[in-house]
């Protein structure tokens, strides 16, 4: 049923500022500002190797995005699956007892949407779309991961993982393998960043869901904020000391390897106040 993940929804202050960002640090490419006024925002999609971000900045002060924007502040707000059929996926979620935020879909250009309750999934929102998104310059979306040209940012190759913030991490893992027939891994506990951890692998990206066993202050730092649902995105980069040398060069905020003694990996954490409210990591 599930194609991929194609789309990273983020709320934004102001899209031209958050935009130049995205473009600046991470070699991001914007497709057209576009007005949905019956959905009280302005959004632009910035494509960055096999995934796009959609900036949402709200275009009056009574809008689902404005009350986002005022409740939570900057920051991820859901995430897109392309499926191969939006009617068949509703009635498979139908069928699941997964709640629905809209069972008629949506048309948007040539694509079709439907949003699936965050309650189903462990407090992340998501977005189902059938068509193949061409945002920018009216090409098709990258199915895998795209060698970025020398100084296009950090040089960010595309998505890898997304991590979410759920309550019950066994009753969110299970609701991912019985809808989206994802493959988990076993269940990981972490005392150093008191967490439990399981990974569910969707097509072309892990989510990490992650229970927190109480409030602590590293894994704030290091997972962006503590409210259930999205909480943060990792891209890879072809060249961690490169992407290093240019952050550094840029005066951005960011942790080298913040995860090293828990992962065999070399990490990069770009600070959520860098980019609108996303917290980014970057892995070679």
């Amino acid at each position: 049923m599930v194609k991929r993940i194609a789309e990273i929804g983020v709320v934004v202050k102001d899209l031209s500022s958050s935009g130049n960002r995205l473009h600046e640090i991470l070699g991001a490419r914007g497709g057209n500002v576009l007005k949905a006024q019956e959905y009280g925002m302005v959004v632009q999609m910035f494509r960055i190797g096999n995934i796009e971000f959609e900036l949402m900045e709200p275009a009056n002060q009574d809008g689902l995005i404005a009350q986002f924007l005022e409740n939570r502040g900057e920051g991820l707000h859901h995430i897109a699956f392309e499926v191969e059929d939006i009617i068949d996926s509703i009635d498979w979620m139908k069928r699941n007892n997964v709640k629905i935020i809209n069972e008629q879909p949506v048309s948007v250009d040539d694509l079709k949407a439907a949003f699936l309750h965050p309650e189903s999934f462990g407090g992340a929102l998501i977005e189902l779309i059938e068509g193949t998104p061409k945002h920018v310059d009216n090409r098709p979306l990258p199915r895998k991961l795209q060698t970025r040209a020398q100084g296009e940012g950090v040089g960010s190759e595309g998505i890898l993982e997304v991590g979410i913030l759920v309550k019950d991490i066994e009753s969110a893992s299970s609701m991912y393998s019985k809808i989206f027939l994802s493959e988990n891994s076993e269940i990981m506990d972490s005392e150093q960043f008191s967490l439990r951890m399981r990974d569910c692998k969707i097509e072309n990206v892990n989510l990490k869901l992650l229970e927190m066993n109480k409030v602590h202050g590293h894994s704030n730092a290091l997972f962006g904020q503590d409210q259930i649902g999205l909480n943060y995105v990792t891209l890879k980069v072809k060249n961690i000391q490169k992407a290093i040398a240019y952050l550094q060069q840029k005066g951005v905020s960011f942790d080298e390897e913040p995860l090293a003694n828990f992962y065999d990996s070399k990490y990069i954490f770009i600070h959520p106040e860098e980019l609108s409210g996303i917290p980014i990591f970057l892995k070679e």
